[in-house]
């Protein structure tokens, strides 16, 4: 598990959206033959409620595939909030790499 306090102290002046936020987040690894694993973390806005997810996870299917899933997404970021105009970037990507 891993948790982090995100603080800014300029105020206005800062250039983040994150100025008083919390950093939630796990990574699982099962330590398993196939390499699985998953990590997991949102930042959640202490003030008004918006965050950020982010999921990543992967596998390896036989001697030369990796099948990877990658998810995020914002929420409450209304007009006028710093993260409003990524309010449309929502994805979930599906990936497959064949090694060799």
């Amino acid at each position: 598990m891993v948790a982090e306090y995100l603080y800014d102290d300029r105020g206005v002046q800062a250039l983040t959206p994150f100025q008083d936020d919390v950093f939630l987040g796990v990574r699982v690894a099962l330590n398993d033959v196939k390499g699985s694993d998953v990590l997991a973390g949102l930042i959640l806005d202490l003030n008004d409620g918006s965050g950020v997810y982010k999921v990543e996870s992967s596998r390896r299917v036989g001697n030369s595939w990796t099948l990877a899933l990658e998810a995020r997404g914002f929420w409450g970021t209304e007009k006028g909030h710093f993260l409003h105009d990524f309010r449309r970037d929502d994805y979930v990507s599906l990936g497959v790499t064949r090694w060799f």
